[in-house]
């Protein structure tokens, strides 16, 4: 079975993030989150490296402590990932699917507010 592009797309995104984690994880260097760093305030993804460390560490607890939203959330993006790479060729003409991805980015966006609101 070839892959297509999209699914190079997804295997070499997903190959670079394991190799930043590798890099993180065993060295001192980490890329800053640069809302963070020019805002002050938390974006919605800040957490996603501690998160994903400690997935592949398989502490859920701690994974759910650096980003409760991602956390949260995952399946939807699995499923999503899932449908629109091995099932479906273009899941986003499909309206459920739109509608579902235009709800999480609305919801990310609630997240990125209410958690400096709440310092979460």
């Amino acid at each position: 079975m070839q892959m297509c592009k999209k699914q190079k797309a997804i295997a070499l995104i997903l190959l670079l993030g394991f190799i930043y984690a590798v890099i993180v994880r065993y060295t001192s260097f980490c890329i800053p989150c640069f809302f963070q760093t020019l805002t002050g305030l938390k974006c919605p993804g800040c957490g996603i490296t501690h998160f994903f460390l400690s997935i592949m560490k398989l502490d859920f607890y701690n994974a759910y402590l650096a980003n409760r939203f991602l956390f949260i959330t995952s399946p939807i993006l699995a499923f999503l990932l899932i449908i629109n790479l091995f099932f479906d060729k273009d899941v986003y003409a499909k309206p459920i699917y739109k509608w579902l991805a235009i709800i999480y980015a609305i919801s990310l966006f609630i997240w990125g507010i209410a958690r400096n609101i709440l310092n979460i």
